[in-house]
């Protein structure tokens, strides 16, 4: 499984973001017509897949292969083995005591990558014709409306330092070796 996994991931990881979707545009049928939430919730949905699984595919892949990475290098800790000797069982050893440091860097990588969802859902609301903050952008330039085009990149920039922020408090929470600066 580990290997069909990483597999999967690496072939997700070095593809470009446009080729998920590439992928999956022969099981659309209704992609096009995008209905809000509030109109119809079927409809969203179906709409709404395909872009949700492209945004989230690259990010996905990477943070999987590099758990995986991660989880191989904490496992083979003295500490891990100090735990399995006193006889704590495994599926606490890995909840309690593997997991956290290894996803501490799974954290960092999200936070270092959320600008390249955000880039990737502006362009996938042009690609797919939903309507969202980036038209009010793409609007703006036109108009050359530069109050507004400040207020939305003030607002993206806000927002990848908010992600930021709390990437780095999760990972200094997750993992003791953060909080003491070593």
């Amino acid at each position: 499984m580990t290997s069909r996994a990483s597999s999967i991931g690496f072939f997700t990881c070095c593809s470009p973001e446009t080729a998920p979707a590439l992928n999956v545009l022969p099981f659309m049928t209704e992609a096009s017509t995008y209905k809000p939430p509030g109109e119809d919730p079927l409809q969203f949905l179906k709409s709404m897949w395909v872009p949700w699984v492209v945004v989230a595919a690259p990010l996905a892949a990477a943070c999987t292969r590099m758990c995986a990475g991660q989880l191989g290098e904490v496992l083979g800790e003295d500490y891990l083995r100090t735990a399995r000797g006193k006889g704590v069982r495994e599926s606490v050893v890995l909840r309690h005591h593997a997991l956290p440091p290894a996803s501490a860097p799974v954290i960092a990588l999200v936070g270092v990558n959320i600008n390249l969802m955000i880039t990737n859902v502006a362009l996938l609301e042009s690609v797919f014709n939903i309507p969202g903050s980036f038209r009010y952008i793409e609007r703006a330039l036109v108009n050359r409306d530069v109050d507004l085009v400040q207020g939305m990149v003030l607002e993206a920039t806000f927002f990848i330092v908010c992600a930021n922020f709390l990437a780095d408090a999760i990972q200094a929470y997750l993992d003791p070796r953060v909080r003491q600066g070593a």
